[in-house]
């Protein structure tokens, strides 16, 4: 087993992650597997689609699915015989 002292009186004070870097040198494969299955475990299997649905759990909100459409389709509004936008950055440059 793996004692990490937390702070030394002379040292200044390191964060829980400096300790765990620390730690995670002096760990052998096996316990860094077994480490790493309880991170998985903590973390809950969060995929990048997860804060999405933890959105969509909440009733306030709304959040359309994947086979609808984000935007609705507009017509670009023109100046002259340009879009808009173009004649923006036009201007702009």
């Amino acid at each position: 087993m793996l004692v990490v002292r937390m702070r030394d009186e002379d040292s200044p004070m390191k964060s829980a992650r400096d300790y765990l870097r620390e730690a995670l040198e002096h760990l052998s494969d096996d316990d860094a597997q077994r480490l790493l299955a309880l991170i998985r475990e903590i973390d809950g299997g969060r995929t990048a689609s997860s804060p999405l649905d933890r959105l969509a759990a909440d009733p306030a909100l709304q959040v359309p699915t994947q086979a609808e459409q984000a935007f609705r389709r507009i017509q670009p509004t023109y100046v002259g015989r340009r879009p808009a936008s173009e004649a923006l950055i036009e201007d702009r440059r």
